[in-house]
């Protein structure tokens, strides 16, 4: 093997780095933000997808599934961008109910957790494989959420998080997790404005606080509220977007291309 003699430069494309985005509640434009990005391939299992335009798949079944894998594995059409899959809780809902039809349920079988490893490598095979259909192009995932209590320091939180089904170190959720580079929670969020007091010795108690108005912000940095990542090293803590859903992805590439972190 021949070891490098020159340093490598940092990956500034984004295409380079895998994303996936989930929300606070249902219907926070998740699906909107996806068709924001031009010329996706939007694989929707869940028909959340029928007021936006843009070039739409509908998968009703695992089968359907199998059959549009295979088919982007014959050759990724140079039209599209990449793939944008609206979203993974469905697409595992699938297999699982085409699952427990060939193997029986999971939870029935006394294999030690044999039967719930293969339906989660049947799962996590079925996203690489995706991913590897359009290499050198995006590929973007989206999910609903879950509230899970965490403690840090003895301290319980409420923390959101992907709900993408399958606890333990090596299963669904957390091999999800690790197969995207980017995850953004999105949020809608009120700011707050204090006004100043006049005089230095004035009762704080009395300091006027107005309501900002209402702004949808996704974080790609986590905390103790939300999970969270940017691997890319390129993305601001959050990005503000605007009111027209069509400049969500925008927004985005312009943060990433500046890589403010």
């Amino acid at each position: 093997m021949d070891l490098p003699t020159e340093k490598q430069q940092p990956n500034i494309r984004p295409e380079s780095f895998d994303m996936m985005f989930y929300g606070a509640i249902d219907g926070i434009g998740k699906s909107s933000l996806g068709a924001s990005i031009p010329e996706i391939l939007i694989c929707d299992p869940d028909y959340s997808c029928k007021a936006l335009p843009g070039f739409i798949v509908n998968i009703e079944d695992w089968r359907q599934a199998i059959d549009l894998l295979k088919t982007l594995q014959k050759g990724f059409p140079e039209k599209y961008s990449g793939i944008f899959l609206d979203n993974l809780n469905i697409f595992h809902d699938l297999l699982f109910a085409d699952f427990i039809k060939r193997e029986g349920h999971p939870a029935d079988k006394n294999d030690m957790g044999k039967t719930w490893s293969k339906l989660t490598k049947e799962y996590i095979s079925w996203l690489r494989d995706m991913r590897r259909t359009c290499p050198n192009k995006l590929f973007v995932a989206s999910a609903h959420s879950n509230m899970i209590e965490v403690k840090i320091k003895n301290v319980p939180f409420s923390r959101y998080v992907p709900a993408i089904p399958g606890g333990g170190p090596r299963g669904a959720y957390r091999q999800t997790m690790e197969s995207f580079d980017i995850i953004g929670f999105m949020n809608k969020e009120t700011g707050k404005t204090i006004s100043p007091p006049k005089d230095a010795r004035a009762d704080l108690s009395t300091i006027p606080i107005s309501e900002g108005k209402e702004e949808l912000v996704i974080h790609f940095y986590g905390s103790q509220y939300y999970e969270a990542k940017d691997n890319s090293h390129r993305l601001p803590e959050s990005v503000k977007l605007t009111n027209d859903w069509r400049d969500d992805w925008k927004m985005i590439l312009e943060a990433f291309m500046k890589g403010e972190s």
